[in-house]
């Protein structure tokens, strides 16, 4: 996975992980430099009403750690 992080960046690419479930899948992905991480780690396909409340809630609470 990390050579693969490593070609699409030096290609000026960015690189999407799918299908992330666990908080160790993402630390190491965030090692690795990917740019977005997806998955039922962070939430299920929601219908666009509760993406858009998901969204916002979670605005709210990362709001006040940076």
């Amino acid at each position: 996975m990390d050579a693969i992080i490593q070609m699409s960046h030096r290609l000026k690419m960015k690189v999407v992980a799918e299908g992330v479930e666990q908080a160790q899948q993402v630390d190491i992905l965030r090692k690795m430099n990917c740019d977005i991480i997806q998955g039922y780690y962070y939430s299920k396909p929601l219908p666009l009403h509760e993406l858009i409340e998901f969204m916002e809630y979670w605005e709210i609470e990362h709001r006040g750690r940076n």
